[in-house]
């Protein structure tokens, strides 16, 4: 039974990033993401929460929860982009209901199985994999997932990406995690893993050698509430 977790937000920093991306890769598709997949997964999640400042309870690309998806949820103020207007929701309408876990290893396991595991996001998909910043952002316009001008979020998302690859040092190692943890990730996989296949779109599941490479209101792109007298955090472009 989901539960309603108190709204928090849980800074995180590029390297346990990368290393939480490339463990629920492989926890998931059971290979070795290569380096330009989990830097594009990076420049997205960096754009999406204002390079990690503004990441709500480890919900690294601001999915939106309903009532039937079984995850965690929380409710916090956000932003969208309608007839071409910033557009603010406040608590509890619907549109301020989103995903929410309990540590980045969870949020990252939800991510990367709700990109897969939806057939509308299939092109995206297959850009992500070949390393393709601009026509993995073109691809969730496409798909409904942000409402922001697709030229806007593509823009924002090169940049990341060209940074990250020219200046960021990825350690592909997977990160420790305790008991606890690692038992609610594997649940997390599992649930993930069975909604793919009933979708008819499960990931393969044989391993590789590791190599040197590593309706309505949309689904995502939302920003945090401004604080007081403050003008609300740009969208990074």
């Amino acid at each position: 039974m989901a539960d309603q977790l108190e709204h928090e937000i849980t800074t995180v920093n590029p390297a346990e990033l990368a290393g939480a991306l490339v463990a629920a890769w492989r926890e998931l598709f059971g290979v070795t993401p290569t380096r330009a997949a989990i830097i594009t997964l990076m420049a997205q999640s960096a754009h999406e929460t204002g390079r990690w400042k503004y990441v709500h309870n480890f919900n690294i690309g601001n999915v939106k929860s309903s009532l039937d998806d079984g995850r965690d949820f929380t409710f916090f103020r956000c932003r969208e982009k309608i007839n071409g207007k910033d557009v603010w929701f406040d608590p509890p309408h619907p549109a301020t209901r989103f995903r929410a876990f309990r540590t980045l290893r969870e949020g990252v396991v939800d991510h990367l199985a709700f990109l897969k595991g939806r057939k509308r996001y299939a092109a995206a998909w297959a850009a992500l994999e070949a390393g393709r910043p601009f026509q993995f952002a073109e691809q969730l316009k496409a798909a409904g997932y942000y409402t922001d001008p697709a030229e806007v979020y593509a823009r924002g998302m090169v940049r990341y990406f060209d940074e990250f690859e020219q200046g960021l040092p990825l350690e592909l190692a997977p990160p420790d995690i305790d008991e606890d943890t690692r038992k609610r990730t594997l649940d997390l996989v599992a649930r993930s893993l069975w909604e793919m296949d009933a979708a008819g779109v499960a990931a393969p599941r044989h391993v590789e050698p590791d190599d040197d490479q590593g309706e309505g209101v949309a689904v995502s792109d939302t920003e945090p509430a401004p604080p007081p007298d403050e003008e609300p955090p740009p969208k990074t472009a």
